[in-house]
C-alpha cells in the first residue's frame, strides 16, 4: 500500500522570523471577463485585469490563503455585472475567508472602456478606448473607492499658433506691397500649395483623473468621460471624413491650450463633482516641438 502524505497548509506554519504585520497581500493582473455598466443603461462584457488584496494583520501568521481569494473573485464576478453590492460582498467576504488573519481588503478592476464616438459632422463614426480603473478598500471599518480615467485630447500650443500668424503677417507684406489688396489674388496665394503657409504644432495630449470617494461608488464612466472631454473642447477623433478634419481643425485654432489651460478646465469640472473625497490630477501634452513633455499635476 503506498503512502501518501497529508497535504500541509504552511500558511499555518510558525514563523521562522521576525513577526510583523503587512499592509497588503495578495495577486495582481487576474484576467477576468465582467459585464461592465458603461452607463446608466448599457452594460459590456469586458476583459479586466484584477488586483486583489486583503491585510495580513495578524503578525504570527506566516501567509494568507490566496487561493481562496481567487476563487471568490472568478465565483463572484466572473460573467457578472459589476455592482457596488457585488463589490461589498467580496470585500467582506474575503476577509471572513482568511480565519482571522485579516480586517481589511481591496480589490481593483483595469480596463478599457469602449466608447462609440460620432464625427464632428459626417455620419461616420467609430470607437474610442479610455484606460479606467475601479479601487475599492475596506479598512478601519468604511469602504473607499478611487476611478482613474484617462482621457485624450488635442492641444494646439498658443505660442505657436501667435508665432504662426506672426509668419503669415510677414509673408503677406512682402508678397502684397500694395495698400490695397485684390482679394481673389490673396485668396489665390492662400490656397496654392506652392506657398508654405506656417502651421502652429500641436500634440496629443492626455489626462490622468483619479477621484476618489467614500463608500463604494461605480460611477457612470460614460458620462464622465463625455464631461471632461466637453470642457477640454478638442477631443479625439475616430472616423473621419474631409469635412470632419476641417472641423476638427478650426475648432483646435479657437482652442487654443496651454497644459495649465487644460488642469485649469478639468479642475473646476471635477470639483463639482458630488460626493467627491479628493482627487488627483495629471496633465501631459506631449509636445511636437521637443522632446520632453510639458506636464500640470495637482491634487486635493
Amino acid at each position: 500500500m503506498s503512502y501518501r502524505s497529508p497535504m500541509s497548509d504552511i500558511t499555518s506554519t510558525k514563523l521562522g522570523q521576525s513577526e510583523s504585520a503587512l499592509k497588503w497581500v495578495g495577486m495582481e493582473k487576474i484576467a477576468l471577463p465582467v459585464l461592465l455598466p458603461v452607463d446608466n443603461q448599457n452594460q459590456a462584457l469586458t476583459h479586466c485585469y484584477v488586483d486583489t488584496f486583503v491585510g495580513l494583520e495578524k503578525k504570527s501568521a506566516k501567509g494568507i490563503h490566496m487561493s481562496r481569494l481567487y476563487r471568490l473573485l472568478n465565483e463572484l464576478f466572473s460573467h457578472h455585472l459589476l455592482t457596488n453590492k457585488l463589490i461589498r460582498q467580496y470585500l467582506t467576504q474575503s476577509i471572513i475567508d482568511q480565519n482571522g488573519i485579516s480586517k481589511s481588503s481591496r480589490v481593483a478592476f483595469s480596463f478599457e472602456l469602449a466608447l462609440q464616438k460620432k464625427a464632428l459632422v459626417s455620419e461616420f463614426s467609430g470607437y474610442q478606448f479610455y484606460p479606467c480603473k475601479i479601487d475599492v478598500q475596506f479598512k478601519q471599518q468604511k469602504f473607499f473607492t478611487s476611478v482613474h480615467l484617462t482621457i485624450p485630447y488635442s492641444s494646439t500650443c498658443p505660442c505657436s499658433a501667435g508665432l504662426a500668424r506672426e509668419g503669415l503677417t510677414e509673408q503677406l507684406d512682402a508678397v502684397f506691397e500694395h495698400e490695397s489688396i485684390n482679394k481673389a489674388q490673396l485668396l489665390d496665394w492662400i490656397n496654392n500649395p506652392e506657398n508654405a503657409v506656417p502651421t502652429p504644432h500641436s500634440q496629443r495630449s492626455f489626462a490622468e483623473i483619479e477621484l476618489c470617494f467614500e463608500g463604494v461608488q461605480i460611477p457612470d464612466l460614460s458620462a464622465l468621460v463625455n464631461q471632461f472631454e466637453q470642457v477640454i473642447g478638442t477631443p479625439l477623433q475616430t472616423a473621419v471624413k474631409r469635412v470632419d478634419e476641417k472641423q476638427f481643425a478650426e475648432n483646435n485654432g479657437a482652442n487654443l491650450l496651454f497644459c495649465e489651460d487644460a488642469a485649469r478646465r478639468i479642475k473646476a469640472s471635477i470639483e463639482g463633482i458630488e460626493g467627491l473625497v479628493s482627487y488627483n490630477l495629471k496633465v501631459r501634452h506631449l509636445e511636437s516641438l521637443h522632446a520632453h513633455d510639458a506636464v500640470v499635476i495637482d491634487y486635493y
